[in-house]
């Protein structure tokens, strides 16, 4: 039986530049990638130049290993499995190679969580930076709802939501715990509230102070409210930071609105 190598050294040389991808692009959408072929192959390709380059550096710095272009481009083509010379000088470098492979694809599956770690922890993938576009992840409810494209992280993120109840606009306000998104479609799912009040709309639109509208408020019992998004009819989130905000929320008719993404 035949083997395709020139198929199985093109698979090895660029799988390192997807897997890198795949690991450090994380989307709230897992089932589907639905990034444009050449957007995700482009990239792909791009991460596998600067990963080859990269280790074939590390190689001759460290190792004094360089690649031989000649015995690459026989493999790549439509060589006789009879060429005993060529898979000899493959097999005199059996431990190089697969050290240079195993080490690349260990590389690309642990290292790309840490820096998106990294990433996170100083902000350095939002909008108003010169490169966040190149590092921004494909999550747009993390970025709108954890306040990710703000400079200072948001101590409080208080959400206001109206609720259809038995054809009866509810409002609910509380301190945003956690958020469940749809991994199939990447939709948001459900909200998960503490410190939770409720309010009928029509007796919140009739008060005329916060201090009526916070006696009219209802609070609810149990440590967290969960809140289905289909059942949502407009949501408000509004951030808090200690060093700019010296209040706690308490109005949530104050909440700024936010575009839905």
């Amino acid at each position: 039986m035949e083997i395709a190598l020139p198929a199985i050294i093109i698979f090895l040389i660029v799988s390192p530049g997807f897997i890198f991808r795949a690991q450090f692009k994380k989307a709230e959408r897992e089932t589907f990638d639905y990034s444009p072929f050449g957007r995700v192959v482009g990239q792909a390709f791009l991460w596998t130049l600067v990963l080859h380059v990269l280790w074939l550096t590390i190689a001759w710095c460290f190792f004094d290993s360089t690649l031989d272009i000649r015995i690459l481009m026989r493999l790549l083509s439509s060589v006789s499995q009879d060429d005993a010379s060529l898979f000899d000088a493959v097999y005199k470098d059996t431990v190089r190679i697969t050290s240079y492979f195993l080490s690349l694809y260990f590389f690309c599956w642990l290292v790309p969580p840490f820096l998106r770690t990294m990433i996170v922890k100083h902000r350095l993938d939002r909008k108003d930076y010169w490169f966040g576009w190149l590092l921004r992840m494909d999550a747009p409810w993390y970025y709108m709802l954890q306040g990710a494209d703000l400079k200072q992280e948001a101590d409080i993120i208080a959400i206001s939501a109206i609720v259809n109840v038995g054809d009866k606009p509810i409002l609910y306000y509380g301190v945003l715990v956690d958020y469940v998104v749809d991994r199939h479609n990447g939709e948001l799912n459900r909200l998960i509230l503490s410190g939770a009040f409720r309010w009928e709309l029509d007796k919140f639109d009739k008060a005329e102070t916060t201090v009526e509208r916070m006696k009219i408020g209802v609070p609810i019992d149990g440590n967290y409210l969960v809140i289905s998004y289909d059942e949502t009819i407009t949501l408000n989130i509004k951030f808090f930071q200690a060093s700019i905000d010296t209040k706690p929320p308490s109005d949530p008719g104050n909440a700024d609105a936010q575009p839905d993404q």
